[in-house]
């Protein structure tokens, strides 16, 4: 045919033959060899009829079905992703149905102990830190579920600029330092990079959480020994590593660490808490920054997570250290503070937290209200600002509010659920931010310092 010759190597042509010869129809698949060497498949369907003389005929149809193998074998991958797709829908539901239901239980528990008359201040005292712990757990939780959203959506983003890696590792030492403690590891410092050249460009929110998980995956896998923390800066790499005595990660389960939902053994997913997110984010930042990691382990003796990650180094940049304002010992007499917010408990909090240092507040409940009151009494020296407010948000009353008061302190309230958040509040011409949830010391610190420099 036009096509090109049957391929008689094909067995199917003799079958096909005789299926015709016994029953007088067969259907099957055909090879045919294109004039190229190539094979396609085809579809053949062929008929031995008689006429009325009693003459013997044959028909044949054929049809190229290589277009149709293809959608068939797209078909079948599509389908095959949508079933991957459901059952990590299904661990995804499942794993953090319990990272969120767990924590929420030692809270609501704990919390109706300590309504409890008959409690003394230990038990109180103990009580108080669970719920502190549990609601950490919670947020870490939280955390993961956006950070892995963002990612999986790109609107997460490379934001380069002048990191102290020293000063990022002492961060961290000193953070996970009551842990291990409370664990009775002891969590060293290794080797750090040379003073001179620690001053480099990178995204110091990607590095910190990267650390950070590493860190909290050493202290989860290992309950003796140590956990080592160092880095050093090579051949315009910034390498840093986290050291554990734990219990180690089976030599086939070593790339599968860094998938979601995975843990080194399946066995023990429910004796280690977790989202089961960190190390896909860590992957996830590291391929972000061009960089690579390596892991070594040994069962049942640690591991060693080394990252490295391209660097430019800040040398030429002087190394003086900007003076920090003195703070105020205490906030001065008579202070007004507007808070912006519209979520009741938000704001029982902060005026709590205020009221305590001899703090007047002053409330709104949106942006509206918001500039009004600034318009209305000047003298108001700081605005706490909710960036998510109902009819005009934080953001936009932040803009009007600068168009006719630009000496007024306006410190912003988000949780920095996007890329792009903390820059759209600094560029409508807030003065600084504090993180939700916020805590006491974060809000004093702040209001404090503005304090220092009215």
């Amino acid at each position: 045919g036009r096509n090109g010759l049957v391929d008689l190597e094909d067995p199917s042509l003799n079958k096909l033959l005789e299926i015709r010869e016994k029953y007088g129809f067969a259907r099957g698949e055909l090879r045919f060899i294109k004039k190229d060497g190539t094979k396609f498949t085809t579809e053949l369907s062929s008929s031995i009829f008689t006429n009325t003389k009693g003459e013997v005929f044959t028909s044949m149809i054929i049809r190229d079905i290589t277009d149709r193998r293809k959608w068939e074998a797209e078909l079948l991958q599509a389908k095959e992703k949508a079933e991957e797709s459901d059952r990590l829908k299904s661990a995804f539901l499942a794993n953090i149905s319990h990272e969120i239901r767990t924590p929420m239980n030692g809270i609501l528990g704990f919390l109706e102990l300590l309504e409890e008359p008959e409690l003394d201040e230990n038990q109180k005292s103990i009580y108080t830190d669970l719920v502190i712990k549990s609601s950490q757990r919670l947020l870490d939780t939280i955390n993961d579920i956006i950070d892995i959203s963002k990612i999986e959506t790109g609107a997460e983003k490379l934001k380069l600029g002048e990191v102290n890696v020293n000063d990022v590792m002492e961060y961290h030492y000193n953070f996970f330092k009551s842990l291990s403690d409370e664990k009775g590891l002891e969590l060293i410092l290794d080797k750090q990079a040379d003073r001179a050249v620690t001053r480099v460009k990178t995204d110091r929110q990607k590095l910190d959480s990267i650390l950070s998980n590493l860190i909290k995956n050493a202290l989860k896998f290992t309950d003796k020994g140590y956990i080592k923390v160092g880095n050093y800066i090579e051949n315009n790499y910034l390498k840093f590593y986290v050291k554990d005595t734990g219990k180690g990660i089976p030599e086939d389960r070593i790339e599968v660490i860094f998938d979601r939902f995975t843990q080194a053994d399946p066995g023990i997913d429910k004796l280690h808490e977790g989202s089961g997110l960190g190390l896909s984010i860590v992957k996830a930042y590291i391929e972000m920054l061009g960089g690579k990691i390596d892991v070594e382990s040994e069962t049942d003796k640690g591991s060693v997570f080394t990252v490295s990650i391209p660097c430019e180094s800040f040398e030429s940049i002087s190394q003086e250290v900007a003076e920090t304002p003195a703070h105020c010992n205490k906030f001065p007499v008579g202070l007004t503070i507007l808070v912006a917010e519209d979520d009741d408990i938000c704001y029982k909090l902060l005026k709590t937290i205020l009221t305590a240092e001899g703090t007047s507040v002053i409330r709104t409940i949106n942006g509206f209200d918001t500039i009004q009151k600034v318009r209305e009494n000047p003298d108001i020296p700081i605005v706490l600002m909710d960036i998510k407010m109902p009819g005009m948000n934080g953001i936009d009353a932040t803009k009007k509010i600068r168009e006719f008061n630009k000496d007024i302190i306006i410190i912003a309230q988000t949780a920095f659920a996007m890329s792009g958040d903390k820059e759209k509040i600094l560029e409508a011409g807030c003065n600084d931010y504090i993180s939700k949830p916020v805590r006491r010391n974060e809000i004093l610190r702040v209001v404090d310092l503005y304090c220092a420099k009215k």
